[in-house]
């Protein structure tokens, strides 16, 4: 029997942060298109919320849910869409393979230690956890 491993928070925290910023930079371009015929004040009076609070979701400047950033782009004309890509189709871009036999005092050393390669998906969803999307 192999064991679990846990991912890393940190590693977490990096993929909400990522998932967060593309999900803004998206909602950003979105409002770039329609702002001329779409200003914002007419997506706070679609939302009932103050311009204001439009300007800073659309800044990146307010802390915003998945409820939020739905009515932000249902507010701009659009429907925001999710899906999911398996984690093992991803390809690392700067982060070493850590799959890979580590050796104590190499600069991987705090790495995960190496405890089952193969088709372990816990270590294989550590991998790809934190690549660049």
């Amino acid at each position: 029997m192999t064991e679990t491993i846990r991912i890393p928070e940190d590693i977490l925290a990096e993929h909400w942060f990522s998932l967060k910023q593309r999900v803004l930079d998206e909602l950003q371009g979105a409002y770039r298109k329609v702002k001329d015929s779409v200003p914002q004040k007419t997506i706070a009076a679609r939302l009932g919320k103050d311009p204001a609070t439009i300007s800073r979701c659309l800044r990146g400047d307010q802390n915003m849910t998945l409820r939020t950033m739905a009515a932000l782009a249902r507010g701009m004309g659009f429907r925001l869409d999710v899906s999911l890509t398996p984690l093992a189709s991803l390809q690392t871009t700067n982060r070493p393979n850590v799959l890979e036999p580590l050796v104590v005092g190499t600069p991987m050393g705090n790495q995960l230690p190496r405890t089952d390669v193969g088709s372990n998906s816990a270590i294989q969803s550590y991998i790809y956890a934190d690549a660049s999307y």
